[in-house]
This record gives C-alpha cells, structure tokens and sequence, in this order.
C-alpha cells in the first residue's frame, strides 16, 4: 500500500501523512524484534518505538485536519 502511495503521488500533503501512519507497521516490529533479540537494550527501543507512535497519532490528527480542506 505503501508503494502504491508513492507510485501515484498526486497529493503530497495528504499521502505523506497516510506513508508516515503505513510505516508504523514495520518499524513497530523491528523495534518489537530488537527488543526481544537483545533484552539489555530494549528500554532504548521500545522508547524510539513510543516517540515514533507518538508522531504517528500527530500525523494521524494533521491528516484529519487537511483532509476537508
């Protein structure tokens, strides 16, 4: 879906939103994979992994402001 986004890029203002939110996926589950993988750093991922859902829940809130216009 990501990909497709990016194909056809004919409203950056709202798909740069909408690619930001996709994107929570796989770095949600490398940052879950890490963490598992190496226990003793898993406080630093699970915090850049928080940060990011935080700016995801922005990007979520600016999407819904721009998309009536």
């Amino acid at each position: 879906e990501m990909f497709m986004h990016l194909r056809h890029y004919n409203r950056p203002l709202l798909q740069r939103q909408v690619i930001r939110i996709i994107l929570i996926v796989p770095i949600y589950a490398l940052g879950s994979l890490l963490s598992l993988s190496f226990p003793h750093s898993s406080l630093y991922f699970n915090t850049v992994r928080d940060i990011y859902e935080a700016y995801v829940i922005h990007s979520f809130l600016v999407l819904m402001l721009d998309f009536p216009g």
